[in-house]
């Protein structure tokens, strides 16, 4: 009973499953138990959807503890600041695990939310000179993936054509990932711009059929960076395009897939890409 599972939860501080019941444990950084979170699922959840949401148990126990720690100390400025940035660093902490767990399913996708994140980056220079935007850009490049942690392993990695079925679960990702992430305040202002990196200038993206300049422009961005790391990368399915190829594809898809202009844009920062090549070495050697 309800009883029961505080006590062993307490005692463990360990999730506790029972059936379609999940009890998840609080507790602060020290192991001081602060409470529970009970969840009904329709049916047994999945371990990833488990060990997502034991993360997100101890954000929040982070959170709730140091929310009571932040009122103590109001009239202490300087300590003030130190518990915002441990908040921000621990939010930070829990998606970039999710994301390192998605890299985890399939070996070759490691490295690519990395370099969609430069390029998303160096793309929005171009525009942007607010550096909290700019940042803001940087993180949402590289949590844009973040909702492939509800994709079974065996349609990431499948090396055939997908199903109908299976292509409408890879579909969710992108509205999963906003999901996730606007349960945290930090990663609320991102997860839209996640939610649209799969909309197309035509309007036969996903989720939402957005068209043209009804899709954030952050979006637009990683759309761009995404399809060009996507063809130049190699994939077990099939080899990695040139960067002539991609140029071709990107211009081909122009005003169709992708906004016009960012793309004429992209193309000129490819002029650097031996450059930029070099930058990003580092992404393409196995973790």
């Amino acid at each position: 009973n309800f009883l029961d599972a505080i006590q062993r939860i307490k005692s463990s501080r360990q999730p506790d499953l029972c059936e379609q019941r999940l009890a998840l444990p609080l507790h602060d950084e020290s192991g001081h138990f602060l409470g529970m979170i009970g969840i009904h699922f329709r049916q047994a959840p999945a371990e990833t959807l488990i060990q997502l949401l034991t993360l997100y148990s101890r954000q929040a126990g982070s959170a709730i503890a140091r929310m009571v720690l932040h009122t103590v100390l109001q009239s202490r400025n300087h300590q003030l600041k130190e518990t915002n940035k441990q908040l921000k660093d621990s939010y930070m902490e829990t998606i970039t695990a999710v994301r390192l767990m998605v890299e985890a399913k399939d070996i070759y996708t490691r490295g690519h939310s990395d370099r969609v994140s430069y390029y998303t980056t160096l793309l929005a220079k171009k525009r942007i000179q607010d550096p909290q935007r700019l940042e803001l850009i940087r993180l949402a490049g590289l949590f844009h993936d973040v909702g492939k942690i509800g994709v079974p392993d065996s349609i990431l990695t499948k090396l055939g054509p997908l199903s109908e079925e299976e292509f409408a679960q890879i579909r969710r990702h992108s509205e999963l990932g906003c999901q996730i992430l606007s349960t945290m305040s930090f990663f609320q202002d991102i997860a839209g711009i996640i939610r649209g990196h799969h909309e197309r200038w035509d309007g036969k993206g996903y989720p939402d059929g957005l068209a043209g300049t009804q899709i954030p422009l952050e979006s637009r961005m990683i759309a761009v960076a995404d399809a060009f790391d996507a063809m130049t990368s190699f994939r077990a399915y099939r080899q990695s395009l040139s960067l002539d190829q991609a140029r071709a594809e990107l211009i081909r898809n122009k005003g169709t897939q992708f906004d016009p202009q960012l793309v004429d844009e992209f193309l000129e920062l490819l002029n650097d890409y031996d450059k930029i090549h070099a930058q990003l070495e580092w992404t393409f050697h196995e973790l």
